[in-house]
């Protein structure tokens, strides 16, 4: 019986794959691989069966890939779809798929891997509940498609996993100035590494962005409220008795 691999690649595949992933790769008679990058994709191939890996590039578009992918399950074959973060969130490709494939009685399994948010914690070097005690994380292109409204109490994380485009990159460069400000400090976010800057640096720097790429913004104010932070922390209400685990 086929069985159909979701495996998500991390923030950079060459980084951020996770062994169980690599290994479900070796199972596949093909891989098809979405969103990573000509050197991500020869990484890759090294742990996949020879030819067994196909670039999303050379399909066409979701529904071209679904069908590809479907008739290759059909056909019996072990088959996995690999993108940057996790393919649940990159889009409803592999949820369609799941769908179908179950109907048919093909298993699927699915890994994941770092996603924009914890590489952004690592990067900034800041603590999830210590330093800072929630994050808002959005996609470039909802940014440039006016799509959402930014909380600036919040830290924020910024990723490009929808196809860059050099207008897109701008746009979004735009809204983050108007809610921050030109002088606003940004770390961009690299595997294992992180480069200071400010909002304006954005501008103009498309080429250097990729789906590898991700901004952390820290809040621009601080939060109207203490719900969730700070002295509020560990604190049980008069009257009930705390858990054994919790210290005072």
């Amino acid at each position: 019986m086929a069985k159909f691999y979701v495996l998500g690649l991390g923030v950079d595949a060459v980084h951020h794959a996770t062994v169980e992933g690599l290994q479900a790769m070796s199972s596949c008679a093909r891989l098809f691989v979405c969103g990573a990058s000509r050197e991500q994709e020869k990484f890759l191939a090294a742990f996949c069966p020879k030819g067994a890996l196909l670039s999303g590039r050379k399909i066409g578009d979701d529904k071209e890939l679904e069908a590809r992918i479907l008739k290759e399950l059909s056909a019996g074959k072990d088959v996995g779809l690999a993108t940057p973060g996790h393919p649940f969130y990159w889009s409803a490709l592999a949820g369609r798929i799941i769908q179908k494939a179950k109907g048919n009685g093909i298993e699927w399994q699915t890994f994941g891997a770092i996603s924009p948010m914890g590489l952004a914690i690592s990067a900034a070097g800041i603590t999830l509940g210590t330093d800072v005690f929630g994050l808002q994380s959005f996609d470039g292109f909802a940014l440039a498609q006016k799509e959402v409204v930014l909380n600036v109490e919040w830290p924020l994380v910024v990723y490009f996993y929808h196809p860059l485009s050099k207008a897109v990159y701008e746009r979004a460069a735009d809204r983050l100035t108007s809610f921050y400000g030109a002088g606003h400090p940004v770390t961009w976010c690299f595997s294992g590494d992180a480069k200071a800057a400010t909002v304006k640096d954005l501008r103009g720097a498309f080429s250097k962005a990729s789906s590898s790429t991700v901004f952390y913004l820290p809040a621009k104010t601080g939060p109207a409220s203490k719900i969730g932070c700070g002295d509020s922390l560990g604190k049980v209400p008069k009257g009930i008795k705390a858990p054994a685990w919790v210290k005072e």
